[in-house]
């Protein structure tokens, strides 16, 4: 995109730096001196050595010494590329220690060293305000006269240095706010032999704001979603518990308008055999109690029925007949459902009044022994009731031969319950009864109070508490709308849509679950994702208020940091037009390629095994576990899209500003051409297809994918209000709405289409190919999972090729882009029709295309790897070379031309100096072997890399 932005004439404003470039002439630096044999043995296989040239740059000024460098070039009177920049006090050099101006208050010194063996051949020196005067007086160039420290016999001009100064501006921001910049200017030679002028170009990068507030305002947004979705599944598992009268609590029964029911069977004494059945008096018995209960209905046909469900059965007391059942308590309710049996409930419809009648083979239980038992049923808020309790006594023949023998009945006792309505709320308990009880034989018709030749006496207690709470499922209706936002929706509209018919025609299907156990494990891991979402709103706005916006690629793993991008960085690179050598410092802005640069958009912190597209997948199969699968989904997706939503407002709004700047010119045509086709946003992935980083594609598929459910929206700003970017949803609630509050001189020179509210929809497009040793590695193997990393690139392309179709129908397509874009389209089919078939291995050319493709159609451009330091900075440097002279994505007409422009940003320019942010160390994360494996593009000089292995992973 070009920009307005041209370097004022001298005298309007205070120059705030000047840049300087570096040339010897005549200086002639010989080659280190060599030894005998070493001169002999060059001498015979025709060798020459070429020193290898540095200048160091002292600036001696207000009682300290500033030291700089230049690159390192190889040739006796070596042309250095890399600008250095010189700071200037309110437009001059720094003055002297009083205060007032002089010549040499302020110097700079330049030393020439070969590096071979460290030699300083020769200096020369310049005051600062010299340069300055050189500027205000229009010229550019100045010669100093080169001090030879060696002796040498020169014969024609003398040495000298040359010293280009240009006065270069760095991009001026007024929309977007962005801290600790880093800046390299260059001077490169030209493209052909025959060309003098040297093309000048500026390298910047920043940290941008929206690092931590556009996941401040969407984890803020996301949270209260997930609040509503916590609270629908507290209310699906509270009536489903209600459904299956099973509560973790008496408390918790009576708040969901159950009745308790608490029977305990304290002990027995006295007991004997009832002769009758053919027992005969055993010295000692093996009691147990089986329990049934009972309650009274009338049936239509106007009769009184009490039907008997057994609760449960006591623990056996071997060698007794003073039995102490109450002993067993605590160790039999250890781990035990409350509900009525724990594993086989009793209860069948719901709405009815009584239990079923589901008996159970007192002789041989199979559910676990107690001798306290707690039951629920669903209150009769306006009726009484009535019922019984009946405890079985019973012998165990102990060493059965028999299995199929069955215990001896003792006998039996039975408790009349009642419960009469309207109930006393100052009660505790309804019914309550703490008694020893006759037992009779089990055809004995007797009362409990009766005590004549009774077979012993049983202690129990019976306790019931009935609600006051009417009994009702509560309704889902108020919170289930949040399951069709866009956070719940897949990334894929088709696919999407696809699975929500199919939810819609089997209903049953994705929603299966009955166990109370599935649903507090939706409940428990909705709110155990609401406290850590909290705890990274904290951490993120902490991070705010210290205004620090920068996640180091050593933080990855760190569970609070992970809604953060990794390595956020927005980065411009500015190429001047060309002049001729005598013109005037001051340089005309050509060319400003904005890019944003940041790591993988996947969740570090998270389980490795299942992508978010892997989880999709498993969704759309449509298992019981459905839901268990979605809201794994989802908490890892908010993670994966705070970044990736990070990353594209970064670059629209970055874009935005510098339409804001030519708005007279391409500007506007660009913002109708987004208004009315949206904007395209391209996304270039570094990550392999193996190990490790084939999750973090998984992932990073659906966070850039999952772009295209936002649109922008600019709305006018309020005098002293907030220009806070905010989130609202839309009405169909197929996607968010970014608004973004712009100040009101900005807002009425908008399009008029987008001042009346007319939404800017985001067009997202991944491009991916691996280019380290982990993607060798999967195409030897021939792996599998390469097939992601094409069908990628093929979903894209389409994407792609229709929105240039219709970028062509707009205003904004010039007769020569459509004649560019169409050719453009055809090259990255066939090189896509390479990765088809297999020709090419690592074919990065599918990124060049695609990116060149992306900035003629006016898109945003992000490149990214795992941590956005290492291979980023190989693949950026690589694209601004290119930017440079305009040169192809033809491999045979690259490299040779890339090479030297290359290795200079890549060894000195500000990409090195991300990766010293990261690890301390200006070097990148390469070792020897990995470096070999990256195509020749894509290598650091030796000199960048570090030496020790680097993690393969």
């Amino acid at each position: 995109m070009g920009s307005p932005r041209s370097g004022k004439k001298g005298g309007e404003e205070p120059l705030e730096s000047l840049t300087i470039f570096l040339t010897c002439y005549n200086v002639d630096v010989p080659p280190k001196p060599s030894g005998l044999l070493q001169g002999a043995l060059a001498k015979i296989s025709g060798q020459v050595e070429i020193p290898e040239c540095q200048i160091r740059v002292d600036r001696m000024h207000l009682q300290r010494n500033e030291t700089y460098f230049t690159e390192i070039v190889e040739g006796p009177n070596p042309v250095f590329a890399l600008g250095i920049q010189i700071p200037l006090r309110n437009g001059h050099a720094s003055p002297a220690e009083d205060g007032r101006a002089s010549l040499t208050a302020d110097i700079l010194n330049f030393t020439l060293i070969r590096t071979q063996d460290n030699y300083n051949f020769g200096s020369a020196s310049v005051p600062v305000e010299r340069l300055v005067s050189l500027v205000e007086e229009g010229g550019s160039t100045e010669y100093v006269p080169f001090e030879i420290y060696a002796k040498v016999n020169k014969v024609g001009v003398d040495p000298a240095l040359r010293i280009t100064v240009a006065h270069i501006e760095q991009t001026e921001h007024t929309l977007i706010s962005t801290q600790k910049q880093l800046t390299q200017a260059y001077s490169f030679p030209p493209a052909a032999q025959s060309e003098q002028r040297r093309k000048i170009a500026l390298e910047e990068v920043m940290e941008p704001d929206y690092e931590t507030s556009i996941p401040a305002m969407f984890l803020d947004y996301m949270y209260k979603e997930l609040q509503i979705v916590t609270q629908l599944w507290n209310i699906r598992c509270q009536n489903e518990r209600k459904k299956q009268l099973s509560f973790e609590t008496p408390e918790g029964a009576l708040a969901a308008g159950c009745d308790v029911f608490e029977v305990i069977v304290r002990g027995a004494r006295n007991l004997k055999a009832d002769h009758s059945v053919g027992f005969t008096d055993a010295v000692q018995m093996n009691p147990y109690v089986c329990v049934e209960f009972g309650e009274t209905v009338i049936r239509a046909d106007s009769e009184k029925t009490t039907d008997m469900v057994t609760v449960g059965r006591t623990m056996t007391e071997l060698g007794t007949n003073d039995p102490t059942f109450s002993r067993q308590r605590a160790s039999t309710l250890t781990a035990r459902s409350m509900s009525l049996p724990p594993s086989k409930p009793v209860y069948g419809n719901r709405s009815a009044s009584t239990l079923d009648p589901r008996h159970q083979s007192a002789e041989s239980p199979k559910e676990p022994c107690a001798s306290s038992f707690t039951f629920f049923r669903e209150s009769h808020a306006d009726t009484s009731s009535k019922g019984a309790f009946v405890f079985k006594v019973f012998h165990e023949i102990a060493y059965k031969k028999d299995p199929t023998q069955e215990d001896f009945a003792i006998g039996q006792c039975v408790v009349r319950w009642n419960i009469t309505k309207p109930l006393d709320s100052d009660e505790e308990y309804n019914f309550a009864i703490d008694q020893w009880v006759s037992i009779y034989p089990t055809v004995d018709r007797r009362g409990m109070y009766d005590d004549s030749a009774d077979l012993g006496k049983l202690h129990v207690q019976i306790r019931i508490k009935c609600s006051t709470v009417p009994f009702s499922l509560q309704s889902e209706a108020a919170y289930r709308q949040v399951e069709k936002t866009p956070l719940f929706r897949l990334a894929d509209y088709n696919k999407d849509h696809k699975l929500r018919k199919m939810a819609k025609k089997s209903k049953g299907t994705f929603m299966v679950e009955t166990a109370i156990a599935d649903f507090v494990w939706h409940v428990k891991t909705l709110e155990m994702y609401l406290y850590e979402l909290q705890k990274m709103l904290e951490h993120v706005r902490s991070k705010r208020a210290a205004n620090a916006t920068f996640r180091s690629s050593v933080m990855k793993k760190e569970k609070l940091w992970q809604p953060l991008a990794t390595n956020l960085h927005l980065s411009y690179f500015t190429t001047f037009k060309e002049k001729e050598p005598n013109a005037s410092a001051h340089v005309t802005v050509d060319h400003v390629r904005v890019t944003v640069t940041c790591g993988a958009p996947t969740a570090h912190g998270l389980s490795e095994k299942y992508g978010l597209l892997d989880l999709e997948d498993e969704m759309m199969e449509a298992k019981p576990s459905f839901y268990k699968t979605k809201h794994v989904y989802i908490y890892r997706k908010i993670l994966c899209v705070s970044q990736s939503l990070s990353v594209l407002v970064t670059s629209f709004m970055a874009l935005f500003e510098q339409c804001i700047k030519d708005i007279k010119n391409q500007g506007e045509t660009i913002l109708n051409q987004w208004a009315k086709i949206g904007f395209l946003f391209q996304w270039e992935s570094l990550v392999s297809s193996q190990g490790k980083e084939y999750t973090m594609l998984n992932d990073c598929w659906i966070a850039i994918k999952t772009l295209g459910r936002f649109c922008f929206k600019f709305v006018r700003q309020v005098p002293g209000g907030s220009r806070a970017i905010y989130l609202q949803t839309t009405e169909d609630q197929k996607s968010y709405i970014l608004h973004v509050p712009v100040p009101e001189e900005v807002y009425n020179i908008l399009p008029n289409v987008l001042q009346q509210g007319q939404l800017i929809a985001v067009v997202p497009v991944l491009f991916s190919q691996g280019i380290n040793e982990m993607q060798t590695v999967a195409n030897i193997i021939k792996s599998s999972d390469v097939e992601l990393q094409h069908k990628i690139n093929l979903i894209c392309a389409k994407t792609l090729e229709n929105y240039a179709s219709e970028y062509i129908q707009t205003e904004a397509a010039t007769p020569e882009d459509m004649g560019m874009i169409r050719c453009m389209i055809e090259t990255l089919k066939e090189v896509l029709n390479e990765e088809t078939l297999k020709i090419a291995k690592k074919n990065y050319r599918v990124l060049l295309v695609a990116g060149d493709l992306a900035r003629i159609l006016h898109g945003g451009r992000v490149t990214f790897c795992k941590s956005g330091k290492d291979r980023t900075a190989m693949a950026i440097t690589l694209e601004q070379t290119r930017m440079v002279h305009g040169t192809s994505s033809e491999k045979a007409d690259m490299y040779d031309t890339i090479k030297p422009i290359a290795n200079v940003m890549r060894e000195f320019g500000v990409r090195i100096r991300i990766a010293e942010k990261n690890v301390g160390k200006a070097r990148y994360t390469f070792n020897g072997l990995q470096r070999k494996m990256l195509p020749k593009v894509y290598r650091p000089p030796l000199r960048s890399i570090q030496s020790g292995m680097a993690d393969l992973s």
